[in-house]
């Protein structure tokens, strides 16, 4: 087993569990419990750490190609987005059903996107 591997199985883990504690959530409905808001949240932020630190190892052994690069940038407009839809939805207040769209949708771009990524960097390795 390679360097890259435990780490890549940790993040999908992370993503499973992030996933699994979202759906619990939005079949709960709000307000959403402390524990589960925490722990889908620092699921979430563990696994953006860990997939950043893995590019970055990655990255200082073997600079990344410019299409790397974009996959990257690509992976981290999407993390972003899920997080402020995911933020905005977790606010008391209704907000408009297109942000309930978006965070249904994002989550599984940006773990296609995170996939292809984890992909390339197991490419080189």
């Amino acid at each position: 087993m390679g360097i890259l591997q435990p780490k890549i199985i940790s993040i999908v883990i992370l993503a499973v569990f992030t996933f699994i504690i979202g759906f619990w959530m939005a079949n709960q409905g709000k307000p959403y419990g402390v524990v589960p808001f925490n722990l889908h949240k620092f699921s979430a932020l563990a696994m953006i750490v860990l997939l950043v630190v893995t590019v970055l190892e990655v990255h200082r052994n073997s600079p990344l190609v410019p299409t790397q690069w974009i996959l990257v940038v690509v992976t981290a407009t999407l993390f972003i987005a899920t997080l402020t839809t995911g933020g905005l939805l977790s606010i008391e207040r209704e907000m408009p059903h297109f942000l309930t769209t978006l965070h249904l949708i994002l989550p599984f771009l940006t773990i296609i996107s995170s996939a292809l990524v984890l992909y390339h960097l197991l490419l080189r390795e």
